[in-house]
């Protein structure tokens, strides 16, 4: 088999390091380091990548003529599912051990709707005063994973829809940004609203609440992209690498002053949003070279993903492990997790991410759809066992029965 990279678009040093930067900052904050407690604004910046980068690559697509939404949800498939479908199955394994029954099959259920892209859906029925603690659910954060795919699911289709239905005294793009104007500001006006009047706080888990967030990031894309159409620079003041230097102090400000993560998303998301935003569109260190060129700073930013799948899960479990043994956190062990979720993340992206990439003559897609059903059916089928035998209790030590 004909292993070599296929070509690929460039990548961006000063993208790849925001990338770094935002999987950096939920870390550090879930491992409850001083000065990151607002790191969970790394997700809302991960959403605005996701979006100027999926936005351009349909826009790029249709001034080609050659876009096809099938294609390009193969394309993000053989991104994101792959990783997903390891993780889980690994979680699934590690609960085997580690879980009480109830715990257990309530993470399997979990397990299945990160792999139908359905957690975020799932974990907002779960949120409110009496929802199970966060620590003790291990597929959590793959609700972010859940509202991105949806994203992935409606924006081509919207876009693609809008761009050949534009009228003859607008052309394609135009229409196409005043479409996600429209979009983002009546998400936005969701988010702001919902952010009042849900107590729950089920909006977070929302897309209507977060759609602005990725629609932010493909405004830009579209504004970049027509004026290239167009023939025109870039504005002046946009050219300064202050106005770069001013969206890096903004993120790195949300989370130094961290903000207050009750009613998130609101009225403060638009601060590191803005941020990101003004990241993206200035464009400063976007070639190799200088800080954000560094290689290691390259290279968090390629395992960003995997990273970011593993780190809780290792969290959870290792939570878990300890407190029953009775040991608290240390700085020391939680050192150790962040290390090991960089590694399982290196490892992830070099052995899991990379080949599915790679190796498209042999991961067609039928067989990436088939071998994800054939997973997928598996786990429901391990799952329905699981409850006839009520968590399979017996795989656990005698004493811990009466728990």
């Amino acid at each position: 088999l004909d292993t070599r990279p296929l070509p690929r678009l460039r990548s961006r040093a000063d993208v790849q390091g925001l990338r770094a930067l935002a999987v950096g900052l939920v870390i550090l904050d879930h491992a409850g380091v001083p000065w990151f407690r607002g790191g969970f604004v790394g997700v809302d910046v991960f959403l605005v990548i996701t979006g100027y980068l999926m936005t351009a690559k349909v826009l790029n697509e249709l001034k080609l003529g050659r876009f096809s939404p099938w294609t390009f949800w193969m394309m993000r498939m053989r991104r994101i599912y792959p990783a997903l479908a390891v993780l889980t199955i690994a979680s699934v394994i590690a609960g085997w051990f580690v879980t009480l029954p109830a715990e257990y099959t309530r993470h399997l259920l979990q397990a299945l709707s990160a792999l139908t892209f359905l957690s975020n859906f799932a974990f907002k029925s779960d949120s409110g005063y009496f929802a199970m603690a966060a620590q003790t659910k291990p597929l959590l954060h793959t609700w972010s994973l859940s509202l991105e795919w949806q994203f992935y699911f409606f924006m081509p289709l919207i876009v693609g829809l809008v761009w050949r239905l534009a009228l003859r005294a607008m052309a394609g793009i135009d229409a196409v940004v005043v479409a996600l104007q429209v979009f983002a500001a009546l998400s936005l006006a969701w988010c702001l609203w919902a952010s009042q009047q849900d107590a729950t706080g089920s909006s977070f888990f929302s897309l209507q609440a977060r759609a602005w967030e990725p629609l932010a990031g493909g405004l830009i894309a579209a504004a970049e992209i027509r004026r290239r159409s167009e023939g025109i620079a870039d504005p002046s003041w946009l050219q300064s690498p202050m106005v770069a230097v001013a969206g890096w102090v903004l993120v790195a400000g949300c989370v130094v002053y961290p903000l207050p993560e009750a009613r998130w998303p609101g009225v403060l998301t638009i601060l590191p949003i803005l941020g990101s935003a003004i990241i993206i569109a200035a464009r400063q260190g976007s070639r190799e070279g200088g800080l954000l060129g560094a290689s290691a700073i390259q290279r968090v930013g390629d395992w960003s993903y995997s990273i970011y799948l593993w780190h809780w899960p290792v969290w959870v479990f290792a939570l878990g492990w300890l407190s029953v043994r009775g040991y608290g956190v240390d700085a020391t062990q939680k050192t150790l997790m962040v290390l090991v979720s960089l590694a399982l993340g290196a490892i992830s992206y070099r052995y899991v991410e990379q080949p599915f990439r790679i190796r498209r003559d042999f991961w067609t897609p039928r067989r990436l759809l088939g071998s994800s059903a054939v997973s997928f059916a598996l786990l429901a089928g391990f799952v329905s066992l699981t409850f006839l035998n009520k968590g399979f209790p017996g795989r656990l030590p005698e004493y811990l029965l009466p728990a």
